[in-house]
């Protein structure tokens, strides 16, 4: 059943479709008219899609095919209804005798912890078990869509984000922010940047942005990148910490010039083509000259650059690796334990017989040798 909200009556949709019991894949419904004849089933006939937030299709229907039929439906409602005949269900008379103030409360906790901390798609509070699990909690909530809910994420959004722009404003001294890269399993690169100061004397740290960033990631289009976001959140920071990555730590501890094109990113990269070089001696390949060749002319959004001690720790601890293996007998152990881990992979029987699965070792999982 739905509202016809023009007529300010329920249409019970029931009396003119044959509604299936559950949703299909994506949450939709397919509806046949009781009222069409029955056409070839391989066209789409006299079958309509719907969801089950929205009933437009078959409204719009009935308004075209069969608006006589509608109409004498809608009257008799309208006359059951002042002749106090129509009876409500269990939930309706519930939400009709007692204002539901907990519909806001829910919808926020939805947003911010499911979907928030959870991770959970926003699609789930229009998936049909969500729903009756929600109704056998509380059955006077009533469902909202994922519009209702991305709505709500983006007022939740908007007021932490002026929460945190009142803290950071409030400072006495300046906040220091670390910046990465991240890689979403479609390949697309985003750039997060997590800030880190005091309020009230309690330190306090918050994710600042999350944008994507296309390559090329080289050090000019980083610093740009960069202090664009910093200049639009008219943030000045103390320090940035990155990992130490050649272009990460050229981005910022180079002065660069943000009027350089394009042509001198190929030319910071060694991107050089020799057939359309004239004069070889024009590259410039020393690390001072480049510097003194990138001058700044902008004023700087941080003071310093700090490069990330885990990951130093992690270089060194990658150097000692690799030259352990130069070493035949470490070489063999390391060999052994990779057949192992393997093996836990592969094998049920051994899997079962060590009650875990061994991580297999890579370079991006630190520590993942040991």
């Amino acid at each position: 059943m739905a509202t016809d909200h023009a007529a300010s009556v329920t249409v019970d949709y029931s009396l003119f479709f044959s509604l299936p019991a559950r949703p299909t894949k994506n949450n939709e419904c397919v509806a046949t008219c009781k009222l069409c004849p029955k056409l070839c089933s391989k066209t789409k006939g006299n079958n309509y899609k719907y969801t089950l937030t929205s009933k437009g299709n078959l409204l719009k229907h009935l308004q075209a095919a069969h608006n006589d039929r509608l109409e004498s439906h809608k009257e008799e409602r309208r006359k059951s209804i002042s002749n106090g005949q129509a009876t409500l269900t269990g939930e309706a008379q519930d939400r009709r005798r007692f204002k539901f103030y907990n519909q806001d409360p829910i919808v926020t906790s939805l947003a911010l912890n499911l979907c928030g901390h959870g991770g959970l798609p926003i699609q789930i509070c229009e998936q049909s078990w969500f729903r009756q699990f929600v109704r056998d909690i509380e059955p006077r909530f009533t469902p909202v869509s994922r519009v209702a809910v991305k709505r709500k994420i983006d007022e939740l959004y908007k007021r932490e984000r002026e929460n945190l722009m009142s803290e950071i404003a409030a400072m006495s001294c300046k906040p220091s922010v670390t910046i990465d890269f991240w890689t979403g399993c479609d390949g697309r690169s985003f750039m997060a940047c997590t800030i880190h100061y005091t309020a009230g004397g309690v330190f306090k740290n918050s994710m600042l942005f999350f944008k994507e960033v296309p390559p090329p990631h080289t050090a000019i289009n980083i610093r740009n990148r960069f202090e664009d976001e910093l200049d639009s959140c008219g943030i000045s920071a103390f320090a940035v910490v990155s990992d130490n990555a050649a272009n990460m730590k050229s981005a910022f501890t180079m002065e660069i010039d943000p009027a350089i094109n394009s042509e001198n990113d190929d030319l910071y990269e060694g991107n050089i083509d020799d057939s359309t070089t004239d004069d070889e001696s024009d590259i410039v390949t020393d690390i001072p000259e480049l510097v003194e060749y990138w001058t700044e002319k902008l004023p700087l959004h941080f003071e310093s650059w700090i490069g990330c001690a885990a990951h130093q720790l992690q270089l060194v601890v990658h150097d000692m690796y690799k030259e352990l293996l130069s070493y035949r007998r470490v070489q063999v152990v390391f060999n052994k334990a990779k057949a192992i881990c393997k093996l836990s992979h592969q094998s049920s029987h051994f899997k079962y017989a060590l009650d875990r699965r061994i991580p297999v070792a890579n370079d991006t999982r630190w520590n993942s040798h040991y």
